[in-house]
């Protein structure tokens, strides 16, 4: 499996006050935190990405 496959494989959504994290493998696995601390750190990563990113 290439690099390029395995990033599609995980993703995570950031919304709400909360983390969702979908793994899709054969029998996908979710995974929901509902965490402030968690929260405002994927948040601000994603910010930070975001503003860095080239266009």
């Amino acid at each position: 499996m290439s690099c390029q496959n395995s990033i599609l494989l995980f993703l995570r959504y950031v919304f709400d006050g909360k983390v969702a994290m979908i793994i899709w493998v054969e029998n996908p696995i979710g995974i929901l935190i509902e965490h402030k601390k968690v929260y405002e750190s994927y948040k601000n990563y994603f910010e930070y990405l975001w503003k860095t990113a080239t266009r």
